[in-house]
């Protein structure tokens, strides 16, 4: 369709006007914030790459690290296969494969009691079941090819049921060759918008572009857009590379993955009406917010009942507006009055090497590098 032109010609403006390349600090974005988390993750990635190379070498696995070594053997067989993949393929389909049995290796090697031993896990990183589809609450027809799902640490290592952009971390997508690696970030760019839409306490967004045998990270901001570079599966370096963002994105707090700190979902709030007046005409995911007054130095929390406005751009203030209600903390409301909060980026109120918001200053970091 013509909507469909003009997104795809958007999407490639992107590219080429607001992506940054190379960015070798980008992995400092998700590293656990202390500096016990930071040595546990440098630790927790030596641990799996050391394993994913024996298990790859045909090596026999130790049992007595708490790990399922035949499932292990048995991801490596088709990771394997991803390590002898020429800079071409004939098709991106065998890509699917290849990483999410990536993405299941170092997620069962997290879970050993070796690896999780200092309870420093916060989530496994799990791969949807599907691959090639197209998500229930998307906006459009286009199909993403590999989805990832947060879960528990005591979660089954296995595929996921992962069906809405709403409960996505991020999307891999896949390319059958190097040379389409621009392509692949634009395609990433055209589905991100849809996590923007369904996950109104998203900051940024993380995805990953797979290359035939390279793999890309990149940090999707409201002002531009940044790559790391190239992971090389080929070689023990590009893998241990992205096992180590893996590994990250499984010990970082939840800011760290772009989740607003103030604004959580409401459990269960798709299946049962938290704390509702409004007859069901509420949204099937409901947020509380906390609103801190400046004033009176207090915070009261909302939980929100209808979405007015919905974040629908890669770039800008990504301005969303919620009728809610006052939230007493007990899954019901205080008041029935509703009010209308509006949610977006804010000019900053300090000059730039002043700025105290972390993020801000990592953010200089990677400008200035």
């Amino acid at each position: 369709t013509e909507r469909d032109k003009d997104e795809e010609k958007y999407a490639k403006h992107l590219v080429k006007n607001y992506t940054h390349r190379d960015i070798g600090e980008l992995l400092d974005f998700a590293k656990p914030v202390t500096a016990a988390g930071q040595k546990a993750a440098d630790l927790k990635t030596d641990f799996i790459s050391d394993l994913m190379e024996q298990a790859l070498a045909g090596e026999k696995l130790a049992t007595k690290r708490g790990l399922d070594s035949s499932l292990l053997v048995q991801f490596a067989r088709i990771i394997g296969k991803w390590t002898k993949v020429r800079p071409s393929l004939k098709s991106e389909k065998p890509l699917y494969n290849y990483f999410t049995n990536f993405a299941l290796f170092v997620a069962q090697c997290l879970k050993s009691k070796r690896a999780s031993k200092n309870l420093d896990i916060a989530r496994l990183i799990l791969p949807a079941e599907r691959t090639d589809y197209k998500p229930d609450d998307s906006n459009d027809s286009r199909r993403i090819d590999v989805g990832l799902a947060m879960h528990g640490v005591n979660a089954s290592v296995k595929c996921v049921s992962l069906n809405s952009y709403a409960d996505m971390l991020c999307i891999a997508e896949a390319k059958k060759s190097r040379a389409l690696d621009k392509d692949a970030l634009a395609q990433l760019f055209l589905y991100s918008v849809n996590i923007y839409m369904r996950q109104p306490n998203r900051r940024y967004v993380w995805g990953l572009t797979i290359c035939a045998d390279e793999v890309y990270a990149c940090l999707m901001l409201n002002d531009g857009f940044f790559v790391s570079p190239a992971m090389r599966i080929s070689v023990p370096a590009g893998r241990k590379m992205l096992i180590s963002w893996l590994v990250r994105w499984s010990m970082c707090p939840e800011d760290r993955l772009g989740y607003d700190p103030t604004m959580h979902r409401v459990p269960n709030s798709d299946d049962a009406d938290v704390g509702g007046s409004n007859n069901g005409k509420v949204d099937d995911k409901r947020y509380t917010i906390d609103c801190y007054d400046e004033k009176s130095q207090e915070t009261t929390t909302y939980i929100t009942q209808r979405t007015i406005m919905s974040a629908d751009d890669m770039l800008g203030r990504h301005t969303r507006c919620f009728v809610a209600t006052r939230h007493s903390g007990s899954g019901t409301e205080l008041s029935a009055n509703e009010v209308v909060i509006k949610d977006a980026w804010s000019p900053a109120k300090h000059p730039p090497l002043e700025d105290p918001r972390d993020e801000i200053k990592l953010l200089r970091k990677i400008h200035d590098t």
